[in-house]
């Protein structure tokens, strides 16, 4: 009965989610960003290009068409990593996310990688159309028109496909609990989540042309939105330390978010009240102009907008957040007013037979696209699936994100917090690398926090990894003291390991430090004496340069408990300590 009881007691607890899978979720939030900035970058090739067809032939006032592809998607300049590497990621990442909710966004993807992939090639033909100079034999560029009427539409279909992505992937994340690093990161972003949310609603507001009281009443909301975050931001953020000398001051950008959402608004009250003329004369309505150049570069990263900043803030502050998403620009082709366009006109239709054809047609292509799709979908979750089995039976490897197949961990890690440790590449790294483990340990996984800086002390009793909260809690608020004693730090963390010892364990512990230090003898024999019995040391060292005194010293002392010395850098913390807690694989007997 009490069996049952826990059972769905376990059951009823919401789950969280790592910070792999957050990573697998920015996967597609950053691909499909990428392939907006790529279509906003390709956008004015398109405009150039209908007005020179416009010019060739309405005003006869041109006699040639210049346009030469670009390899935008291959340029290292506009992408420091390519659109289709980005794409891969998903792919491999995907394991990450929950089994049953790969497959929608996935598909999405795919969706989004075939409209850039038919962009593409769009832009290819066309590219090879003016080359050839065929549009020369094309008396009134019928095929040219179709080509760039041909984008108008990818262009609404990566506007749709944008907004479907961010939608599947936040109702994947309102399934499952948070994991929060930083209460002060976390009440921040709460706060600017909202101010994303609402200046899309105005922007999408502005090009669905929505004028009148519905859209004022919303600039009444957005800009006390604003205000408040003005009056608040003292509050907000009195907790988060402020950082002059670096442009990523979350202070800083707090206040550049405010700056752009300022501008943001002030344009949209114009737009709606009718005095933005500067684009009364030209080809498009002026909303078409105030959405692509006002109020997407308040917003996208090309204008280092609100969205770009939002997302800095969230990839900086490490919390497990999902990214907002940019938006892709009006394009819409300009025909020339003459009667050979009215085919082009919206307003035109083919008689009721012709139409009739043309939808059934259409129906058959949809069905039939529906069914290619189906296959393609059930063939991927059926590829999935075997590699998930696969990657379930495969014994795990060292440095796998998994504890799985590995034994109980009691790892006691015996922290140097002497004032030298108080430089980024020493302590706040040991801290990130920390976190970053305790979301792969195990409820049966102990941890105990030593420090020694004058005299040791228990920071942290042996507490198991389920406690990930309170642990972060106490990491966090370790700070740098005075001078050290690791005599001292050894002796105790020795005494504490034997207290908490698990047979059959990887019974470890840990000591981080920055520097040399002297040893007793009876520590010394105590370190020997202990790996023994089954009970290892390994030394890490976090340092600006591996001073070689030290790094001999550091050797020696892992060599007499049995464990490993490590050298820590940002690029190898996380994988050393996740393999320190992978030292020992589970006996067969009890798995």
């Amino acid at each position: 009965m009490i069996h049952s009881f826990l059972l769905n007691w376990c059951v009823a607890q919401p789950q969280k989610l790592s910070k792999a899978s957050y990573g697998a979720l920015n996967n597609y939030m950053e691909y499909s960003n990428e392939v907006v900035h790529a279509l906003n970058i390709m956008h004015a090739d398109f405009v150039y290009l209908n007005k020179q067809f416009n010019q060739y032939i309405e005003e006869d006032s041109i006699s040639i068409v210049v346009y030469r592809k670009e390899n935008i998607l291959t340029n290292y300049d506009f992408f420091p990593v390519l659109v289709r590497d980005l794409y891969n990621d998903i792919f491999d990442d995907n394991i990450f996310l929950p089994y049953e909710k790969r497959g929608k966004p996935l598909q999405l993807a795919g969706k989004m990688h075939n409209v850039l992939n038919e962009i593409d090639k769009t832009r290819t033909q066309l590219d090879k159309y003016i080359q050839s100079k065929s549009y020369q034999q094309d008396s009134v560029l019928e095929t040219g028109y179709k080509y760039l009427r041909r984008m108008e539409v990818l262009y609404y279909d990566v506007f749709t496909l944008q907004e479907k992505i961010h939608w599947n992937l936040t109702s994947i994340i309102k399934e499952f609990k948070r994991f929060v690093i930083d209460e002060n990161n976390i009440r921040a972003i709460n706060r600017l989540q909202p101010l994303i949310t609402h200046s899309k609603r105005l922007i999408k507001s502005v090009r669905a042309q929505d004028v009148g009281s519905s859209l004022a009443y919303e600039c009444d909301k957005f800009t006390s939105r604003i205000r408040d975050l003005r009056v608040n931001k003292a509050t907000h953020l009195s907790d988060i330390a402020k950082i002059d000398s670096i442009a990523q001051c979350p202070h800083k950008r707090y206040d550049s978010l405010l700056v752009r959402a300022t501008f943001m608004v002030k344009t949209v009250r114009k737009y709606n009240a009718g005095s933005i003329t500067k684009y009364n004369n030209r080809v498009h309505d002026p909303f078409h102009y105030i959405y692509n150049n006002e109020l997407l570069g308040a917003y996208n990263r090309y204008g280092d907008g609100l969205v770009a900043l939002f997302n800095k803030w969230v990839t900086f502050s490490g919390e497990y957040w999902l990214w907002e998403y940019e938006l892709p620009a009006i394009f819409e082709v300009d025909y020339p007013a003459i009667p050979e366009y009215n085919q082009f006109n919206k307003d035109s239709l083919p008689d009721p037979e012709e139409l009739m054809k043309q939808w059934q047609a259409r129906q058959d292509s949809i069905a039939k696209a529906k069914t290619d799709a189906d296959s393609i979908y059930w063939a991927m979750q059926d590829s999935l699936k075997a590699d998930s089995i696969a990657n379930a039976n495969k014994e795990p490897e060292l440095g796998d994100p998994t504890l799985d197949g590995f034994a109980t961990n009691n790892l006691v890690f015996l922290l140097d917090v002497s004032s030298s440790m108080n430089q980024p590449e020493k302590l706040p790294l040991l801290k990130s690398a920390l976190g970053q483990l305790l979301e792969l340990m195990r409820p049966e996984d102990n941890i105990t926090l030593i420090a020694y800086s004058g005299k040791a002390k228990i920071i942290l009793p042996p507490t198991s990894a389920e406690k990930r909260e309170y642990i972060m809690e106490v990491v966090n608020k370790l700070k740098s003291e005075s001078t050290s004693d690791a005599d001292k730090g050894l002796q105790l963390a020795y005494e504490v390991a034997m207290q908490s010892f698990i047979p059959s364990g990887n019974n470890r512990i840990i000591l981080a430090t920055d520097g040399g230090f002297k040893l007793k003898r009876k520590t010394k024999r105590l370190i020997k004496r202990s790996a023994k019995r089954e009970l290892l040391l390994s030394t890490f060292y976090f340092s600006k340069k591996e001073f070689q005194h030290n790094k001999k010293q550091l050797e020696g002392i892992a060599l007499w408990g049995g464990g490993k010395y490590s050298y820590l850098q940002e690029d190898n913390a996380q994988k050393t300590l996740l393999i320190e807690a992978q030292a020992v694989r589970k006996s067969k007997l009890n798995q």
